[in-house]
């Protein structure tokens, strides 16, 4: 099935801040085992989400502190 331009699945997990709450649920599970950074590796795409969410660009993977 197809959607039409700028129409909304109601069942998509897109824009509905799942993706905020795992990369939270990463930092929390990070910093718990004592850990100060996680890293990604962010498609060329996917790199201002990442950015927007306190993740810098690295040589190899995008980091972030895990305060």
């Amino acid at each position: 099935p197809a959607l039409a331009i700028g129409a909304e699945d109601p069942d998509a997990a897109q824009h509905t801040g799942l993706g905020s709450r795992l990369i939270e649920a990463a930092r929390r599970i990070s910093r718990e085992a004592g850990f100060r950074q996680i890293s990604v590796i962010a498609a060329t795409g996917t790199r201002a989400y990442y950015a927007r969410r306190g993740f810098r660009q690295g040589e190899l993977y995008m980091t972030a502190d895990v305060k």
